[in-house]
């Protein structure tokens, strides 16, 4: 169980993906869990490449910077916590991740077996599933509580249901295999891929959680 349960430890209110439009805007996040809701800005900046796009995201708890091919996915990031930091890239094939992180010195190769590589964020898988309109898909995540052992997840479409005068897509996200069984959760996200709403909790035996976009600020 103690496997799983660093395997499952995510943080979405920490993991935002960008919308598809260029520029800078701020959202704000509630979270509610064991009855008390707090807010959280995120400021999410995009810069179109020749070939990708920028990101640079800036939370409460630190900076990303990444670098996304064509088709959304990640071949660098650059993420930074305090004294910590953590650099990635991915040649498509495999992914290596470098740094220091929580005092323990991170320096791992990992081969992605075919998957795709969306770095420590996964709403960019969230995003490249809706622009390229897929019905699921398999990527490796590296996850700040342990960046030395990425984890396989699988996102599938769930359906669709009104949201704020319009429509939105549910989708699901799991671990891969038998782990499968022990974590899931949900989002609804719009047509850009931004996320509306995340229900779920952020491993076996923790607690459940509702964070919802409540806001967008220029």
């Amino acid at each position: 169980m103690g496997a799983v349960l660093r395997r499952s430890v995510i943080i979405p209110a920490l993991l935002l993906c960008a919308s598809a439009a260029a520029g800078a805007e701020t959202r704000v996040m509630a979270t509610t869990m064991k009855g008390q809701t707090r807010t959280s800005d995120t400021l999410v900046r995009e810069t179109p490449l020749a070939d990708g796009l920028e990101v640079i995201i800036e939370d409460e708890d630190g900076m990303s910077r990444s670098i996304l091919d064509a088709e959304g996915r990640v071949l660098y990031e650059r993420v930074e916590s305090g004294q910590d930091y953590l650099t990635i890239t991915s040649d498509g094939q495999s992914a290596r991740i470098s740094g220091s992180w929580k005092g323990k010195r991170i320096e791992v190769a990992r081969d992605l077996k075919g998957c795709g590589f969306y770095g420590c964020r996964f709403e960019f898988a969230l995003r490249a599933m809706i622009e390229r309109g897929l019905d699921s898909m398999r990527f490796v995540m590296v996850h700040r509580e342990d960046p030395s052992d990425p984890a396989v997840m699988d996102l599938r479409l769930d359906g669709r249901e009104s949201y704020n005068g319009g429509e939105a897509t549910r989708i699901k996200i799991t671990l891969t295999g038998v782990l499968s069984h022990f974590w899931n959760a949900r989002f609804l996200v719009d047509d850009r891929g931004r996320i509306l709403r995340f229900s779920g909790n952020k491993g076996p035996g923790t607690s459940s959680m509702l964070i919802e976009l409540v806001d967008v600020r220029p």
